[in-house]
């Protein structure tokens, strides 16, 4: 139950402390994978099949992928609003 989770999670800045000799690996941010999810988890209302195109435009650069999905949804935003008046 997350309701008894802390509001804050702390990540240690002394791995080495934390760790005891464990192996511990760092997410790979470079990974197709990775630029996937999180892009939807920035454009929460974005499926995957969308994420991906836009990934697949930007020739998987995140940033950019990002800067288009929130220009077109700016756009679509302004082109919906005109109609409803």
């Amino acid at each position: 139950c997350l309701q008894m989770a802390p509001k804050k999670l702390k990540i240690p800045t002394n791995i080495k402390t934390y760790t005891k000799g464990m192996m511990i690996r760092t997410q790979d941010r470079t990974s197709k994978e990775f630029k996937l999810y999180a892009l939807v988890a920035e454009v929460p209302s974005m499926e995957l099949v969308e994420a991906k195109a836009y990934l697949d435009l930007s020739n998987w650069d995140l940033e950019e992928a990002l800067r288009s999905a929130r220009e077109d949804d700016g756009w679509h935003l302004k082109a919906s609003g005109s109609f409803d008046n």
